[in-house]
């Protein structure tokens, strides 16, 4: 989960919620509402018990999490198909945090359903993170019988790797029509330190769980998964999958991956800094990859770097010098890597470096949702993905 400030998100919360809220706790049931603040809730927070703290500072981060374009919109999904009722209460709601807030107390189902939706989507900016375009195949199901089929075809899976014979999967259908599986294996018994229930720390051998996620849309056919190993295991637990809840056997396929062309920054009219995306106040190239496109090449492949403050029409002399020097011009060569630094204009936000490169993208890695939104759409406007 995200870190964030208790402080900030409580102060954001419209004072009538905030009493709704912390009255379901009865410790704060006593406050006088009518004059208590932020401080004197943070004061009666601090003299709970350490279990009412983690569980309000867990419902916080959870509230947090969601405060986002794709939390909210997730979050409207289910009250729309699971809480209909409450649905005039989101809408009258002012801000996101108020409706967010709402939906915990006047949309249980739809909330708890959002926030496990919206964690599990976070798992789309991590490494080994894969989609495959759907394939023909038979009719998904998760009836007791297909998700008994596949906790044993992964238990056998695991075998090799001595992980026992427990599984435990939970599905869960999304609003949008997405199919979310969790299945959870044991993982390697470790010895880890934990807080005992006097406070206090000691060592604890537990033997944890590792997960898998699988993500199917019957309607479109995609399907995505991230799991522990390589391809070679993504491809058996791909058609693990099919087997047992889809009985299909599927044929070994390349993830999708999107395509960046970016040669056009060599054209002599091409630059970084002409946009016009709210928040950004320049562009810079930090370095750069090419390769030679000519055939025994003395130099096949060269990395350069640039210094800060240079327009790009200046590095683009500094290529053709480097270019000169072995013999080749630009129409000779193909971008292999690109490092580009965004800097904001609000100064609160630190510049960011992203790589581009023909088959990836280091966009998906950035967690501020507002400035990555901002950076993808630079490259957008900037026309490197080959849709």
């Amino acid at each position: 989960m995200p870190a964030f400030d208790p402080r900030v998100i409580i102060n954001q919360i419209d004072p009538e919620l905030r009493q709704e809220l912390f009255s379901t706790w009865p410790a704060f049931r006593e406050l006088d509402w009518s004059k208590a603040n932020v401080e004197a809730l943070l004061e009666c927070f601090k003299n709970q018990e350490d279990t009412i703290q983690r569980e309000i500072t867990r419902l916080l981060g959870m509230f947090s999490s969601l405060k986002t374009e794709h939390g909210l919109r997730v979050l409207l999904e289910e009250v729309r198909i699971r809480n209909q009722d409450a649905l005039e209460g989101w809408e009258d709601a002012g801000s996101k945090i108020d409706k967010i807030v709402y939906s915990y107390l006047h949309a249980s189902e739809a909330f708890s359903r959002a926030a496990i939706f919206v964690e599990a989507d976070l798992c789309s900016l991590k490494q080994g993170w894969n989609t495959w375009a759907g394939v023909k195949c038979g009719k998904f199901n998760t009836d007791e019988q297909h998700i008994s089929r596949l906790k044993e075809m992964l238990i056998d899976f695991h075998k090799s790797e001595f992980r026992g014979k427990q599984c435990e999967i939970n599905p869960y259908s999304r609003a949008n029509g997405a199919e979310y599986i969790f299945a959870y294996l044991p993982n390697w018994v470790d010895n880890q330190m934990v807080f005992s229930e006097s406070g206090g720390l000691e060592s604890l051998k537990l033997p944890t769980a590792f997960s898998i996620l699988f993500v199917f849309t019957p309607r479109t056919g995609q399907f995505a998964m991230i799991c522990s190993g390589g391809k070679k295991k993504q491809d058996e637990l791909r058609a693990i999958f099919y087997k047992a809840l889809i009985d299909t056997a599927v044929d070994n396929l390349m993830p999708d991956r999107r395509a960046f062309e970016m040669d056009e920054i060599l054209d002599d009219d091409f630059r970084f800094d002409e946009h016009n995306i709210s928040g950004i106040e320049r562009v810079e190239v930090a370095s750069l990859s090419w390769s030679t496109n000519i055939e025994a090449a003395d130099i096949p492949w060269s990395s350069m770097r640039f210094r800060s403050g240079i327009k790009w029409k200046a590095n683009l002399e500094l290529i053709d010098q480097a270019l000169t020097g072995c013999n080749h011009d630009r129409s000779q060569i193909g971008i292999q890597s690109l490092q580009v630094r965004f800097y904001f204009t609000s100064k609160s936000h630190r510049a960011l470096t992203i790589k581009i490169t023909p088959q990836t993208c280091t966009l998906k890695s950035v967690k501020c949702e507002d400035r990555r939104t901002m950076m993808e759409k630079c490259v957008a406007q900037w026309g490197f993905e080959d849709e």
